[in-house]
């Protein structure tokens, strides 16, 4: 989050408010960004291309990390856990960019969880039915909160 304050605080026309941070630390920024990013592209490709091995135990003991509670025979597996992580680094850029107007904060936070939600129901990714019910209600408690995040500003 503070490499997406450090960005917000450069304003690019004129290049004031970067003087205060300094090209390395922009740079960081950047790169921290771009890991961020490549962090859920990569762990979509790997289990996509591992779909087969999802059940063996060298593979589960490697990298269950990567779809814990998620049901290893469906093809939903790989799409979870790429869902959420981008789903987050935009809720936490939107978060921390002070320049974003309210409205289109709670529209991403709304909208989003609006997604996570239909997803969910369609596609019931997890394991069995009450963390899918989890994952429903844990949407819904952010999408009511997002509503109310012009009260608060």
């Amino acid at each position: 989050m503070a490499s997406f304050i450090v960005l917000t605080q450069c304003d690019d026309d004129s290049g004031e408010g970067c003087t205060n941070y300094g090209p390395v630390l922009i740079m960081t920024s950047y790169l921290k960004l771009g890991f961020f990013v490549f962090i859920p592209v990569f762990s979509f490709i790997h289990l996509k291309l591992n779909f087969h091995l999802l059940e063996e135990k060298k593979f589960k003991t490697k990298f269950n990390t990567l779809y814990t509670n998620l049901y290893p025979l469906k093809k939903t597996v790989y799409r979870q856990m790429t869902f959420f992580c981008l789903k987050r680094f935009l809720i936490a850029f939107v978060t921390a960019s002070m320049k974003a107007p309210i409205s289109i904060a709670i529209l991403v936070y709304t909208k989003l969880s609006l997604f996570t939600i239909g997803y969910t129901i369609n596609q019931k990714p997890f394991e069995n039915k009450m963390l899918n019910y989890i994952e429903i209600t844990n949407e819904c408690f952010i999408m009511v909160t997002g509503y109310y995040m012009g009260l608060f500003s």
